[in-house]
């Protein structure tokens, strides 16, 4: 919730996977929670197939799989949905540009792209093609420590 004093976080905790790279927390209150991978245990997250925050209903359980790379300063993790659905859109060509720089990859089966080891500036241009959708761009995109960018194509 929100309050005078900012964000009140009923349940705000932190938990290691150990060895096994799984982890379990159970008895779960149904909310909208957003799980993350801290910067200082020297990884990104690089996809995962439920993007951030997601709700878990009553009676319910999730999985949620983080797909993970090793840390850089500066990066951008893309999803790309579509407008019509709010689904993840996998094999979507996606490309960040800005002056001197042009990179492009496509969106794996969980409709994310990453893109690591990036200068920071708030000049990128995210632009997007797929099959049966219509073209998507948005500038002035910013790109600063571990950022994220959702792009909504119609």
């Amino acid at each position: 919730g929100s309050g005078s004093s900012g964000t009140i976080y009923k349940y705000n905790s932190t938990f290691s996977t150990g060895a096994t790279g799984s982890l379990v927390v159970p008895h779960m209150e149904w909310d909208t929670y957003t799980v993350s991978v801290p910067t200082s245990t020297g990884y990104d997250v690089a996809s995962a197939c439920k993007p951030q925050p997601e709700s878990l209903v009553p009676g319910a359980s999730l999985t949620t799989n983080f797909y993970l790379t090793p840390h850089t300063a500066n990066s951008l993790l893309v999803d790309v949905r579509s407008s019509a659905t709010d689904a993840l859109v996998a094999g979507a060509l996606v490309t960040l540009a800005r002056s001197g720089f042009t990179a492009t990859s496509t969106t794996d089966s969980c409709g994310q792209v990453y893109f690591g080891n990036i200068t920071a500036s708030n000049g990128y241009t995210v632009s997007v093609t797929a099959v049966g959708q219509s073209n998507y761009s948005s500038s002035g995109v910013t790109v600063s420590g571990t950022s994220h960018f959702s792009a909504i194509m119609n």
